[in-house]
């Protein structure tokens, strides 16, 4: 069963490009040898975010998938996007 992490960890990368997470992250996840993950990076605030991939995330690997991603990422390092508040959201389409 996952547990949480009450403190943040820092991990080394090794010469090979191997990040070895630490057991106790490991355990919080549930996660095991051989599992596969996703890595989401936020070029704005150069955050990672780590998804463990199941099998019924692969349409997020299609071709057309990451082309759509890869063109949002472009988007973001050129400036075409626009941020949105609630009440921005909330004038397109008002809840009653």
């Amino acid at each position: 069963m996952a547990t949480s992490i009450t403190a943040a960890k820092t991990i080394e990368m090794r010469e090979d490009g191997t990040l070895v997470l630490p057991p106790e992250v490991r355990e919080a996840l549930g996660i095991t040898a051989g599992e596969q993950f996703t890595f989401l990076v936020d070029p704005i605030d150069s955050s990672v975010t780590l998804y463990a991939r199941g099998d019924d995330d692969d349409w997020m690997y299609t071709g057309e998938s990451l082309a759509s991603f890869r063109r949002g990422i472009a988007d973001i390092e050129a400036g075409r996007v626009r941020q949105s508040s609630e009440e921005d959201l909330r004038r397109l389409a008002p809840c009653d």
